[in-house]
């Protein structure tokens, strides 16, 4: 059922009405035009089309704006969205933490890791304590791993990672200590 069935079969009703039709079967017809529109954004929803059930139901409100139901609809499928989106982010958050968590725990550490651990830590960007307290992690790590490199006589290595982490973390002490 689409929204250009349901432009039809709302002027099939129009027309009725024009002819004459009692009101409760103009009001009933219209009724189930929404409820119909309501299955297909539900349908669309939960198969995680967000963006065409939101389109289906504002649709429905300007097709049948005299049907309470499009709207109640219409404002149900926006909150869920919201929910859905928070959710979503909520999710993504965790699992960029728990990335980040992971990279922390491993021993080697390099360009790429930082990389790495610096796309992840952008991702929890929001929360200024964390990303504060992640900049000083990461600064310690590369600085023990510099030191590391450099007392394994690979100062090229050590180089690198430490012109690497400046450029990503300009201002650290940390690093500051480890050139």
């Amino acid at each position: 059922f689409t929204i250009d069935d349901a432009r039809r079969l709302a002027n099939e009703v129009s027309r009725l009405q024009g002819l004459g039709a009692d009101g409760d079967v103009v009001e009933t017809g219209r009724a189930q035009i929404a409820a119909a529109l309501q299955r297909r954004a539900e349908r669309m929803r939960e198969a995680g089309d967000w963006e065409g059930a939101r389109a289906l139901a504002a649709d429905a409100q300007i097709l049948l704006p005299d049907v309470a139901a499009t709207r109640a609809f219409a404002a149900n499928v926006e909150t869920q969205y919201r929910q859905y989106q928070q959710a979503q982010a909520e999710q993504d958050r965790a699992t960029a933490r728990a990335d980040y968590d992971s990279l922390m725990a491993q021993a080697t550490v390099d360009s790429a890791w930082l990389n790495r651990v610096w796309r992840v830590r952008g991702a929890l960007a929001g929360d200024a304590a964390f990303m504060d307290q992640s900049s000083r992690d990461i600064a310690a790590k590369v600085a023990r791993s510099i030191e590391a490199l450099a007392a394994a006589d690979r100062f090229a290595a050590a180089r690198e990672l430490l012109q690497r982490g400046t450029s990503l973390i300009p201002d650290n002490p940390v690093l500051a200590d480890a050139s």
